[in-house]
């Protein structure tokens, strides 16, 4: 069961930075609605309300509930973005419709709102590049037509809308730079979880990532009442490969024992790692007996086939292989680090019985445990 970095990272980021956007629009909407009661009176700010209603508020409630489907799934992220975009702009035009509303009433309306609403569509809602820049120059277009009907003169008009086109071209950049740095945070994340979970040489996991894969392992079996089993693969004179052969040759055969190992683990939850050395486990979840009995053969049958392969460079080659199993039964309470104990005295009876074979050890090695062994206190 190998452990895949989660391709998931970047779209929480994204989705973090949305939504802490998303609630500061909330406070900054409601801050709004509260402004327009003390600027508007009468029918003017039954006109506003209805502007912020319409226009702003269904618009954002709108957005909350995108971004909540694509985190649970339903709505797919092409889909959302869409959404965002036509959000925005909408709230886009409520701005320029409470411009109107204010002209009418002879005040000037504060042109602070369009800059933030441009923030939100050049960079908080974090949307493509393309998405940002059409909904922000609409925005601006739209905004453009409100301040010339309330009789704002041309030249006027050209600088604020090309101040905002700066403006919103600085929001769309930044954007593009957020993202980037998000992107190149997720590849380092990558990679700093392979360097921690996995063996540079084998590409297993190694013995963290065991342990923690296992654990869950463990959880799922007392749940599904499901049998599991593990084993440990220790190689037999596997230094006198790196003494005569040169430690090259010894690391293409803790590969080539790597990656037999691994294609024996066929089912999502079975798992191969390197312990260190040339010692290996392997867990093979819901198996039975009868199965595990040819895994372990298989494994020594193909170790054979690599002392076959380093026969023809060194005739003397005595390579083979020791496994240790412990299995535990539906419904037994036996955790991990149990196992492995258990799995490492047979290992042992192997080793002391002549080598390159397999013992499957019984309940009754569990009174014989020692707690503070190397297995337990190094997991």
């Amino acid at each position: 069961m190998n452990q895949p970095y989660n391709p998931g990272y970047y779209f929480e980021q994204v989705f973090e930075i949305r939504w802490w956007a998303l609630l500061f629009g909330a406070f900054s909407l409601g801050v709004f609605f509260y402004l327009d009661t003390m600027r508007f009176s009468g029918a003017s700010l039954d006109k506003a309300m209805a502007a912020r209603l319409i226009y702003q508020l269904l618009p954002f409630v709108l957005l909350i509930g995108a971004t909540h489907l694509q985190k649970t799934g339903v709505l797919s992220k092409e889909t959302v973005f869409l959404i965002s975009a036509v959000c925005i702009s909408v709230i886009g035009i409520g701005h320029a419709e409470i411009i109107q509303i204010a002209h009418q009433n002879a005040f000037t309306f504060p042109r602070i709102g369009l800059t933030i609403v441009l923030i939100y569509a050049g960079i908080l809602l974090v949307m493509p590049l393309l998405h940002s820049f059409i909904s922000s120059v609409f925005i601006i277009v739209v905004a453009a037509n409100a301040y010339l009907s309330t009789g704002m003169v041309i030249d006027e008009i050209i600088s604020i809308s090309v101040f905002y086109l700066l403006f919103s071209g600085c929001c769309v950049f930044m954007n593009h730079i957020c993202a980037k740095i998000l992107l190149a945070n997720s590849k380092l994340v990558k990679r700093i979880n392979e360097q921690a979970n996995t063996d540079n040489l084998t590409g297993l996991n190694n013995r963290r990532r065991f342990f923690e894969s296992s654990d869950q392992v463990y959880k799922h079996s007392s749940r599904e009442h499901k049998p599991y089993a593990v084993l440990l693969v220790d190689l037999d004179h596997f230094k006198k490969i790196n003494d005569t052969l040169g430690h090259k040759t010894g690391d293409h055969v803790l590969i080539k024992m790597a990656s037999n190992l691994n294609n024996l683990c066929r089912r999502p939850l079975d798992m191969a790692a390197r312990f260190g050395g040339d010692e290996f486990v392997v867990l093979l979840y819901d198996s039975t007996e009868d199965h595990i009995n040819k895994v372990c053969q298989t494994i020594i049958n193909e170790t054979e086939c690599i002392t076959a392969a380093l026969s023809e460079k060194a005739p003397d080659t005595q390579l083979g292989v020791s496994i240790g199993v412990a299995i535990n039964h539906a419904h037994e309470p036996y955790n991990i680090k149990t196992l492995i104990e258990m799995a490492d005295q047979a290992l042992y009876t192997v080793k002391n019985n002549g080598k390159n074979g397999y013992v499957i050890a019984g309940k009754q090695a569990i009174s014989s445990v020692d707690k503070h062994s190397d297995f337990i206190s190094l997991a």
